[in-house]
C-alpha cells in the first residue's frame, strides 16, 4: 500500500517514550544475525593465522567503508522526495540521518574535529600488520575476504533501490534500513572487540566505534519516527532485509 503525503506527515506526530519506541522497532528483528557474528568473531577469528590478518582487514575494511557509500545513497533517496514531502519532516529526518554519517568522518556536533574512522582503522591495520594499509582497493584480487565483502556490499547497496516503491516509500525503506544498520552494529562491534581482545589485541578503532554506536542507534531511531510509523510494512521489510544481509555476510565469512 502506498503512503500518501498526509499519512507520512502524521507519522511525525507519534509521541512515545524512547524506550517504548525502540521496542516497537526491535520486535521486527528475528535475532538471526547474532549467531553468525558470534561464530565469526568468537570462533573463526580465533583460528586465523596472524600472517592472514592483512587480507582479512582489507576485506572487512571494504565492507565497513562501503557503509559510507550506502549512507550517501540513503541521504540522496530521502532528499529525492523534495517536492513530495513536507519540508519539516524531511529536514528533521535528514538531520538524524546525517549525525552518524558525519561521525564516520570525525565530525560531531559541539566537539572538536576527530580522526575519521577510516584513519583509526588504518592505525589498527598498521599495528596488526606492521605496514600501512593500501590507499586503494585492488581492481582484481584473489583475497577471499575482499571478494566476499564486495559481493555482500553490492547486495546491501542494491537493496536501497527499493524496486517497485514510490520515492516516498523508498525514502522510508532507506531510513528504516539505516536504523537496522546502526542498531545491529552495536552487537557487531561489541563482538568484534571481544573477538580481538580474546587474542590480546585492542585498538582505538574498536573502542571508538563501540563508544558511539548506541548514540547512532538513537539518532537512527528518531529518523524512522520522523518519517513513518514503526509498524509500516516498508519499515518491517527494510529492517528484516538488513538483518538477513548482515547475517548472510558473516555466514559467508565463516565459510571461507
Amino acid at each position: 500500500m502506498k503512503e500518501t503525503k498526509s499519512q507520512v506527515a502524521t507519522s511525525s506526530q507519534t509521541v512515545v517514550h524512547s524506550s517504548s519506541r525502540k521496542e516497537m522497532l526491535l520486535r521486527h528483528l528475528k535475532s538471526s544475525y547474532i549467531q553468525p557474528l558470534e561464530d565469526f568473531y568468537l570462533g573463526v577469528l580465533q583460528n586465523i593465522p596472524a600472517n592472514i590478518y592483512g587480507d582479512l582487514l582489507i576485506g572487512i575494511g571494504y565492507n565497513f567503508e562501503h557503509y559510507d557509500l550506502m549512507f550517501s545513497k540513503m541521504a540522496f533517496n530521502l532528499q529525492n522526495t523534495f517536492g513530495d514531502t513536507a519540508y519539516s519532516i524531511r529536514y528533521k529526518t535528514m538531520q538524524y540521518l546525517l549525525q552518524p554519517f558525519c561521525s564516520e568522518y570525525g565530525i560531531e556536533a559541539n566537539r572538536p574535529l576527530y580522526q575519521t574512522h577510516r584513519e583509526l582503522y588504518a592505525n589498527f591495520y598498521r599495528e596488526l600488520v606492521g605496514q600501512d594499509i593500501p590507499e586503494m582497493y585492488p581492481e582484481e584480487s584473489s583475497n577471499p575476504w575482499l571478494q566476499c565483502s564486495i559481493r555482500w556490499a553490492k547486495i546491501m547497496y542494491d537493496a536501497l533501490d527499493a524496486e517497485g516503491y514510490s520515492p516516498n516509500e523508498k525514502a522510508i525503506y532507506n531510513v528504516a534500513y539505516h536504523w537496522a544498520v546502526e542498531y545491529l552494529s552495536i552487537t557487531e562491534f561489541d563482538l568484534m572487540r571481544q573477538g580481538w581482545q580474546k587474542l590480546n589485541i585492542s585498538a582505538r578503532y574498536l573502542d571508538a566505534h563501540c563508544a558511539v554506536e548506541d548514540e547512532h542507534g538513537d539518532y537512527a531511531e528518531k529518523a524512522v519516527f520522523e518519517i513513518s510509523e514503526p509498524d509500516n510494512p516498508i519499515v518491517v521489510r527494510a529492517i528484516q532485509d538488513h538483518e538477513e544481509h548482515l547475517g548472510g555476510y558473516y555466514k559467508s565469512l565463516t565459510l571461507l
